[in-house]
This record gives structure tokens, C-alpha cells and sequence, in this order.
């Protein structure tokens, strides 16, 4: 009975041994050869889709002439504010303002302008470094920067902004990738 153990565990260690020579391992000797992947179909333009809404809403084209915008809010006087964070400017949409007519750049030269929030009439802009505010608009034109200095990630750059009912303001700040160990401190 010993003898045929022993006799099995042999041969095992032979196939395992047989299995595991160099020739059978890829390295960078023996490459192991992938299939070429076939084409896939790229998915061309699709057609416009109807959009729908609950009773009560009603969905309106407001303009075509807003490149890349990213993010909106109304002001106390009825405009459209839509940032166009490519392009580093906050554009103002007046009601009545035809949908090819253009609308009034009222910031620009903004570092990556996101999130936008009234408090007031006070118009604060997100901005990747920081927030910037337009006090009194749409009388106030100029643009104030309240403070910068947020470090300008690579991967989650744009920031939203909340402000509280007690005017504090709440700035997001996404991590510089996916998955990671943040060295700095500032990001999430």
C-alpha cells in the first residue's frame, strides 16, 4: 500500500513538473499572445428624444448660444445665470432674450467658474481656486475675489457652492483621482 502511495505522489510531482516548464510560462521569453480585439460599432449621433414632464411643467428651450454650461441659477430679478466653466465665464440670460441671441458675459477671466448661489442679491461664483461674489447684482458689475489659494486638483475640478440661512458658504472639493491616497490635506 506504501509502495502505491508512493508510487502516486511521484507521479503527480512529474505532471505538476512537466506542466511548469519555461516553455509553457509566459515571461519576456514567451510573451503570452492575446486575440486581436475585433471592431465594435461606435455609437454615431442619436436623434433628439422628446422630453416629458409631470403635469404642472413645462420644459423650454432658453438659449443656444451658452457653450459648455455647467451650472444655473436665477437671480432676484428674473436673469438666468449659467456658468461656463471652459471658457471661465458667467453669463446672464435675460427673460425675454430670444434662444440664438446672446447673452451678457457679466464675469470672465475666472479660473474653471462652477457652482453659483444667491444669497441676496449677492451672486458667489465657485471657482476652482476659490469663491468670487458680484455684491448687488445686476447693479454691481465688479467682481470680488473672497479668497483663493484652494489647491487646483487635476481630476475633480469643478466645486459646487451651498450657502447656509445664517450666510455661511460651503465650497466643494474633490480629490486630485479616483483611487488614492491624498497627500494633500485640502482634498477629499
Amino acid at each position: 500500500m506504501m509502495k502505491r502511495f508512493s508510487w502516486v505522489c511521484v507521479l503527480i510531482a512529474v505532471s505538476l513538473a512537466a506542466g511548469c516548464t519555461s516553455s509553457a510560462m509566459p515571461g519576456p521569453a514567451n510573451p503570452m499572445v492575446q486575440p486581436t480585439p475585433g471592431s465594435t460599432q461606435t455609437p454615431g449621433p442619436q436623434p433628439p428624444m422628446a422630453l416629458t414632464t409631470q403635469s404642472g411643467f413645462k420644459i423650454t428651450m432658453v438659449s443656444t448660444q451658452v457653450p459648455g454650461a455647467r451650472f444655473m441659477a436665477v437671480a432676484p430679478n428674473g436673469d438666468l445665470i449659467v456658468s461656463e466653466t471652459n471658457n471661465g465665464q458667467v453669463v446672464a440670460i435675460k427673460p425675454g432674450t430670444p434662444v440664438d441671441g446672446s447673452p451678457t458675459v457679466i464675469a470672465s477671466g475666472l479660473p474653471r467658474p462652477h457652482g453659483l448661489a444667491f444669497n441676496g442679491n449677492d451672486l458667489y461664483i465657485a471657482t476652482w481656486t476659490g469663491i468670487s461674489v458680484i455684491r448687488n447684482y445686476p447693479t454691481g458689475i465688479a467682481v470680488q475675489t473672497l479668497y483663493s489659494g484652494l489647491t487646483e486638483n487635476g481630476d475633480h475640478n469643478n466645486r459646487s457652492l451651498a450657502i447656509a440661512s445664517n450666510g455661511t458658504l460651503f465650497e466643494s472639493s474633490g480629490s486630485d483621482c479616483n483611487i488614492c491616497s491624498e497627500s494633500d490635506a485640502q482634498l477629499a
